[in-house]
């Protein structure tokens, strides 16, 4: 006798089940997510409220800020995977490696001041690696007039550590803020916004 198939839980299954629904009903199902996490707020806002992108930015810097506090890191929380998770619901709500950028450029500058606080603490030194080797990559998709204010951050919170750490971690980010402000210098100038009248 063949054994029936055991249904299991997906997507496709979840897709069947609201094929039907009212659209009051899909739009109750997520207020409902919505109101379930702040990794679902946070997404919401960032994938429908796309006339609010300096606003989205802001609260996934404030949300990477808050996961690498010194009290995170004595009460034994902080976890790498907790503020790529952040950056990575980022991205895949928008597309946005300039709103990436900027969101690791916040998660170094609070990584250092907390790992200033904590002292040696491997787990951090591994995730500021981690945030300034895709904080490269971020930034080589984008264009230099995109670049550059992020560029110029960048560089504020090189010399705000810079000499201060062992692990190489200040030679690592000024090397870094060093490449990209070369880049910058070497690259066209901003454009200057064009003035209708001057057409007349």
């Amino acid at each position: 006798m063949a054994k029936r198939k055991q249904r299991v839980a997906s997507w496709a299954a979840c897709k069947r089940a609201m094929a039907d629904w009212p659209r009051p009903g899909v739009v109750a199902l997520v207020k409902e997510l919505y109101d379930l996490s702040d990794d679902n707020r946070r997404f919401l806002h960032t994938r429908l409220l796309t006339n609010l992108t300096d606003y989205n930015i802001e609260d996934a810097r404030r949300a990477v800020q808050k996961l690498v506090t010194p009290t995170v890191v004595f009460n034994d929380r902080f976890r790498h995977a907790d503020l790529k998770r952040v950056v990575d619901q980022y991205f895949k709500a928008t597309g946005n490696p300039a709103g990436v950028a900027s969101v690791l450029v916040a998660d170094v500058d609070a990584s250092l001041h907390t790992f200033r606080e904590v002292g040696d603490f491997e787990p951090l030194v591994d995730h500021v690696y981690a945030s300034m080797a895709r904080l490269h990559k971020s930034l080589e998709q984008l264009d230099p007039e995109t670049a550059r204010p992020i560029v110029e951050e960048l560089g504020k919170v090189a010399n705000r550590y810079s000499g201060e750490f062992g692990w190489g971690m200040s030679d690592e980010l000024e090397g870094l803020a060093t490449e990209w402000a070369d880049r910058m210098k070497a690259a066209p100038p901003p454009t200057a916004p064009r003035n209708p009248e001057a057409d007349f």
